[in-house]
């Protein structure tokens, strides 16, 4: 399957997007809008889309240095309503093959631990898979997440 680009979505998740949310990110209900546009842009432009989401245990040690946010199986862990497909999958952060049929879904959920996306030991398998040569990151937080993702696409030679 070929996608010359990719929308990436990082983080949009009710802890981090809803004001009461475990870790509200200021104003993040702001954007909501036009992430619901970009989503629906690559709906009808089928374009792929590749999400983050914080996945973390109730003792993970990121909560040392963060209030406790995105607990795996919580309210606050759920992506919000307006970056959801119907049709994705989520790939966990556990040593898998990565199948073609495995990312031919609309949006493709990748679980993480910490603030980068590329700390799951499958992303760069997805992301070789997906044959992409453009991404279009969006999403929370800015000045963590967001920033990571975009550096680490940058340094494997992609477009942003």
């Amino acid at each position: 399957m070929k996608n010359k680009t990719v929308f990436v979505d990082i983080d949009t998740q009710f802890d981090f997007m809803n004001p009461k949310g475990a870790l509200y990110v200021p104003d993040a209900e702001d954007i909501i809008d036009n992430i619901k546009k970009l989503f629906d842009y690559a709906k009808e432009h089928k374009i792929k889309i590749l999400s983050s989401t914080d996945a973390h245990t109730v003792d993970d040690p990121e909560f040392k240095l963060f209030f406790p946010h995105c607990v795996k199986d919580t309210p606050g862990n759920q992506k919000i309503d307006a970056s959801t497909c119907k049709d994705n999958i989520v790939i966990e952060n556990i040593e898998q093959d990565i199948t073609e049929s495995m990312l031919d879904h609309d949006q493709i959920i990748i679980e993480k631990q910490s603030y980068d996306i590329f700390g799951n030991t499958n992303i760069d398998k997805v992301i070789i898979q997906l044959y992409a040569s453009d991404y279009v990151v969006f999403g929370v937080a800015t000045d963590y997440c967001v920033k990571l993702a975009v550096l680490g696409l940058l340094r494997r030679g992609y477009k942003v």
